[in-house]
């Protein structure tokens, strides 16, 4: 709550003395907001003490205030992203012409992306990344080539996270609430595609990212139809290995994941 009142407070965002004065009052009645003092009628008496009652002025200083407060939500979101913060400022760079500005943030908000182990968000966002220099660069005619096949692969990774990761959300489904769908473009994409060629390429590419995206693909391999005990172990142990390089929330998910492919395997 303080920290909202001093966003509203903010001449930045808001010059409007009305409607600091309409939360000032509604703030006393936080968090349950109750009470026949809440009435419209009464709150606008408090407001303009002299003045009758206007229902469409009322509704305009409320609307007011609710959109601040929706504002308010959406920069906390904001401020919390730093990724998010860095790229579009790499945008303004990129608009406003500042070169240098723009080189030397970029290889900071890159190294650092690269150093996070930020799995398996890193793939998004380095191709995010990546994707904005390629433009900004070509632009400028100065683009070197190697940075498309770099955006093209990380792409690739994210897409086949995701992928499986989705397919063991549909695996989910049809266990816990009995639903299918035969119609479904998930089933009929994997069915023609050649995933372990796919895997077996990025392991011949690269060892580390394979050992990530491998990972992933055991979520796939003990949940398909083909699905055995030895596939389910097979991830749980490549899941125990491997763990410490994920963050936090997503060692949850993976082992939620885990518990999909036990339950699917028992049945």
């Amino acid at each position: 709550m303080k920290k909202l009142e001093l966003f509203i407070n903010s001449p930045y965002f808001n010059r409007k003395s009305v409607v600091i004065k309409l939360f000032d009052i509604l703030k006393n009645y936080y968090p349950e907001f109750t009470g026949s003092k809440l009435d419209r009628k009464e709150i606008w008496k408090k407001l303009y003490p002299d003045k009758k009652f206007n229902y469409g002025v009322m509704k305009n200083i409320l609307y007011d205030l609710t959109g601040l407060t929706q504002r308010f939500l959406a920069e906390e979101t904001f401020s919390n992203n730093e990724f998010k913060i860095n790229y579009w400022l790499l945008e303004q760079f990129c608009s406003k012409g500042l070169k240098k500005n723009f080189h030397s943030k970029y290889l900071t908000l890159e190294k650092n992306l690269k150093d996070s182990g930020n799995i398996p968000d890193i793939y998004s966002q380095i191709s995010e990344l990546q994707w904005l220099k390629y433009e900004y660069t070509d632009s400028l005619k100065t683009n070197d080539g190697e940075i498309v096949y770099s955006i093209s692969d990380n792409l690739i990774y994210d897409f086949l996270i995701n992928l499986f990761k989705l397919y063991n959300n549909q695996a989910c489904e049809r266990i816990s609430v009995n639903y299918s769908d035969d119609s479904g473009l998930l089933d009929k994409f994997i069915e023609n595609l050649n995933i372990e060629k796919i895997i077996e390429s990025i392991k011949l590419k690269s060892d580390e990212n394979f050992n990530i995206i491998n990972l992933y693909y055991q979520i796939y391999l003990s949940l398909s139809d083909n699905q055995n005990e030895n596939s389910y172990f097979r991830f749980k142990e490549l899941l125990v290995l491997n763990d410490k390089i994920l963050p936090k929330n997503e060692q949850i998910n993976l082992y939620s994941c885990l518990t999909t492919a036990l339950t699917q395997n028992k049945k």
